[in-house]
């Protein structure tokens, strides 16, 4: 469950925010059905090398030490399924949907490498430890955007997500509705 002003968003797959957001907000469905995989895949390492991700802050309780972590961090996934079937493969090891948490994926480093060092990684089947790279296992975690810095004239935006679809910017809050079931059914017709 996300919460972004306010509102409840259901999110069964993937929610984050920084660098994974910004990259779903500007690679749209509608965008990737047209250019297919490779395309999607070409604008998305041109937008990763020409753009600078601001760092945010992230806080969470890790579900298995019950230690409460406060860190900065250039992008974070909460990342519910274990296997996307396609390049990205095992995203998060250690994620199910039959486990009552989310599986973070926290970057700590806003350098370069660490982001397409992790998406090689899932792809090779790779689930070892990597440089900036942090997992962890959360019931929530909360995600704010640092103050500007007085010499920064542009503020930061630092945008947030839920399976691909843009929610805006930060602040917001990623959580875990236990035993919840949700049904989607269509209009009766009669």
């Amino acid at each position: 469950r996300g919460e972004h002003s306010g509102e409840g968003i259901s999110s069964p797959g993937v929610a984050g925010g920084g660098r994974h957001a910004a990259l779903a907000s500007e690679l749209h469905a509608k965008w990737q059905s047209r250019s297919g995989p490779l395309g999607y895949a070409a604008k998305a390492a041109l937008l990763y090398l020409t753009h600078y991700f601001s760092r945010f802050h992230i806080a969470y309780t890790d579900v298995d030490s019950g230690t409460t972590h406060s860190l900065q961090a250039s992008s974070l996934m909460a990342v519910r399924i274990t296997d996307f079937g396609n390049v990205l493969k095992r995203l998060a090891p250690g994620a199910a949907l039959e486990h009552d948490d989310l599986r973070l994926v926290i970057w700590k480093s806003n350098a370069r490498l660490s982001f397409p060092l992790h998406l090689s990684a899932a792809y090779l089947g790779y689930s070892g430890n990597l440089p900036g790279v942090v997992f962890a296992n959360a019931s929530a975690v909360t995600c704010t955007a640092l103050p500007d810095r007085p010499r920064n004239r542009t503020p930061r935006i630092i945008r947030a997500e839920a399976d691909g679809e843009h929610l805006g910017r930060l602040s917001v809050r990623l959580s875990i509705e236990r035993a919840a079931f949700t049904l989607l059914m269509p209009p009766s017709s009669s």
